[in-house]
């Protein structure tokens, strides 16, 4: 197999030549670790390396699903695999040992065919929009190294942007899947909240805002993949509406017109750049050519709810992650301590360690509020547009975990990424598409979104919109 021709490929594309008879899923393993070789050193998107584990389930035969033999790599963060450390990018973790179990979505996974070969760099308790963890180093993105990835999930999304592997696992809670795959030009799908699931483990993260599942090249690859693993798992507290057909069979079919909202600021009236509102106008006008209805519209809120929204979810987080932490202590056997966190993250934990559970009860009622306020948003428009990131992708330091000021810290993430964390409060289903490129030639991803449990519906147009203009032959520098 050529270099051109592993990097052209696509997952399916690359499980098509291993059915064939084509190439053999050691010699794709091969070539994924031949590139994690080459290419990680500059970009520090994988941290833990599988490829003697990855090499003896090649030899074996992966089982046979839609992306048999695919290189597959994993966010070291949350989803467990058997035999493995999971560090959560901190250096608290290291002495948990491996996981003794898959998670529920790292089975599925497995079943679909996918082979891991390594475990991708993530922030801290993937708690930052740049994947700038004290204890890993920074990952960097391969359209522009000095720049963030965005995160947390952005050693996935540097791997699949540098062509290491098709497809990346990633979490996305406030936006963590849809932030690095606009820094990183890519597409990045959060399906509907628990479309994927949690389990064993877990049964809802973050009040539920949070979910798990990949970054692609390609959209088809997210939506087969996503028929791979989506639905309810045992014992699962909530569960997605279930979708009409398969995902795959959604995007052989142009959507019906389309009412279509798009808002380059929105309900914040957030000081977008220059560069994002060119590539929602984009976005909107490609939109119009194909036949939707498209306007200028957003969902209404009002600054008080807006700020009550914003003091719940950085509550929330707080509270859930002294949570997190005072379990994981019980595991470790030892309390936690300062000087194991980053400062930001420290700062956080004790602030929820400070709160009622009077105050969890109450930012719990507040997120619900918000969801309630912006879904009739969606009986009046089928699809919202908005940009991605509130700015192209920042420099690396700019959102320093060592910064004293732990506010002002999660005040720059937030006015890094602006729009993606209201879709998970309300667990509408939402993508980010690399539709646009800037005059450094850096991509700006643009948001869609549409109602919770309307993934059909927003991977038929983004299909319709990879077809119309397509995106994967751009290739970054670093290549």
């Amino acid at each position: 197999m050529s270099i051109t021709e592993y990097e052209e490929l696509d997952g399916l594309g690359m499980a098509e030549l291993v059915r064939k008879g084509e190439v053999t899923p050691l010699e794709l393993i091969e070539e994924a670790i031949n590139r994690i070789e080459a290419r990680n050193p500059t970009l520090n998107a994988v941290v833990y390396k599988m490829y003697d584990h990855a090499r003896d389930i090649a030899k074996a035969g992966p089982p046979v699903g839609p992306f048999t033999g695919v290189p597959f790599l994993l966010k070291d963060m949350t989803s467990h695999y058997e035999g493995v450390p999971t560090t959560h990018s901190s250096k608290f973790f290291t002495d948990i040992g491996p996981s003794d179990h898959d998670s529920e979505l790292v089975k599925r996974f497995k079943r679909a065919g996918l082979n891991t070969v390594g475990k991708t760099n993530t922030s801290e308790l993937a708690l930052s929009f740049s994947v700038e963890p004290t204890f890993r180093g920074p990952c960097r993105n391969p359209w522009a190294l000095d720049c963030s990835t965005g995160g947390s999930s952005g050693g996935s999304a540097a791997a699949v942007a540098a062509r290491i592997v098709p497809i990346g696992h990633g979490g996305d809670g406030c936006g963590s899947i849809r932030a690095p795959a606009s820094c990183c030009g890519i597409v990045g799908l959060k399906p509907s909240r628990m479309r994927t699931p949690h389990g064993p483990d877990l049964s809802s993260v973050w009040e539920s805002m949070c979910g798990e599942f990949v970054m692609s090249r390609t959209v088809r690859d997210s939506a087969y993949l996503l028929d791979e693993v989506a639905g309810q798992d045992v014992g699962a507290y909530y569960s997605a509406p279930v979708q009409d057909r398969p995902f795959a069979d959604e995007i052989e079919l142009d959507p019906r017109p389309l009412k279509i909202a798009f808002s380059a600021h929105g309900p914040t009236k957030f000081n977008t750049s220059p560069d994002c509102i060119a590539a929602l106008e984009h976005a909107a006008k490609l939109c119009a050519d194909l036949g939707h209805h498209v306007e200028e519209a957003t969902p209404q809120m009002s600054e008080d709810l807006i700020e009550t929204m914003n003091d719940a979810v950085m509550g929330m987080l707080a509270l859930e992650t002294a949570c997190d932490i005072d379990e994981m202590s019980e595991l470790i056997g030892r309390p936690a301590r300062r000087e194991d966190f980053e400062p930001t993250n420290w700062a956080l934990v004790e602030s929820g360690r400070a709160y009622s559970g009077t105050d969890a009860v109450k930012f719990k009622r507040a997120i619900h509020r918000v969801a309630r306020e912006v879904a009739p948003f969606f009986e009046d428009y089928d699809v919202y547009i908005s940009p991605t990131a509130g700015c192209p992708p920042v420099p690396i330091g700019v959102i320093d975990p060592q910064m004293a000021d732990w506010q002002k810290y999660f005040g720059l993430m937030f006015d890094f990424m602006p729009f993606t964390s209201l879709f998970n409060i309300t667990g509408s289903a939402a993508i980010s598409l690399p539709l646009w490129w800037n005059g450094e030639n850096v991509p700006i991803g643009v948001q869609f979104v549409t109602r919770m449990g309307a993934d059909g519906l927003l991977l038929q147009l983004s299909a319709q919109l990879e077809r119309a203009e397509p995106w994967d032959h751009r290739r970054p520098p670093l290549n």
